[in-house]
């Protein structure tokens, strides 16, 4: 399945990462080949004892979702930051339509995740956190394979894949502490070990190929 979330720091993988519990070593996120990979150390680093996958970060965006697929294929849990870049205020953006892409054509589900605090603790430009910072990762409920596809029904593929992105942020949105003026609505604050409960009984959605006609938020196809 993929994790999506708000990005607004380096810090925000790891935290993630933590969130999940034991399912945390499952999870994989593509990162910018010419920061974390730019040097022997950093790659030597990154490459043993992080589970993030080089993309090129000024690459096309049909190899970065053919990247993508081939983790959620692999079976790994794909962690996905949907506004594309960090933020640098820490509000969070619009999320772009190739979220709903790789849902729909790798037939996954989305576990939504809005991380409280990154910024402030770090936030773009600073090299390590504050002293002190508060974190926190506010899990929403997850949404199945056949909610998501419930979501595009009835639309064109394009349509259907924002539809998808605008829910999933709607939803994340609505996860954050009720301090964040911005958010839209109340916190809606799902607790992990009961997201773990729920899905204890059933099958994980398993990854699967899209139609070969797919397409990217711009209308093109893509061939992931």
């Amino acid at each position: 399945y993929i994790v999506a979330a708000n990005h607004a720091s380096h810090l925000d993988t790891g935290l993630v990462k933590h969130a999940l519990g034991e399912q945390g070593p499952g999870l994989v996120a593509l990162a910018a080949k010419d920061y974390f990979f730019d040097d022997p150390v950093r790659r030597m680093y990154f490459e043993n004892f992080t589970n993030l996958v080089p993309m090129e970060r000024h690459g096309s965006l049909r190899e970065s979702l053919r990247l993508a697929g081939e983790v959620l294929r692999a079976g790994y849990i794909l962690l996905i930051f949907p506004e594309g870049t960090r933020s640098d205020t820490g509000v969070m953006t619009d999320f772009k339509p190739s979220l709903g892409y790789l849902a729909m054509s790798n037939r996954c589900g989305i576990l939504p995740m809005y991380l409280a605090g990154t910024h402030d603790a770090m936030p773009k430009g600073r090299m390590l956190p504050r002293r002190g910072a508060e974190v926190s990762a506010h899990v929403a409920p997850f949404l199945s394979y056949a909610q998501v596809a419930a979501l595009a029904a009835g639309r064109s593929r394009a349509e259907g894949y924002r539809a998808v992105a605008h829910q999933v942020e709607a939803t994340i949105r609505r996860a954050a502490p009720a301090d964040h003026a911005w958010t839209l609505g109340e916190a809606g604050l799902t607790p992990k070990l009961e997201w773990d409960e729920r899905q204890a009984g059933a099958a994980p959605p398993g990854p699967g190929h899209g139609d070969s006609d797919d397409r990217d938020e711009r209308g093109e196809e893509v061939s992931p």
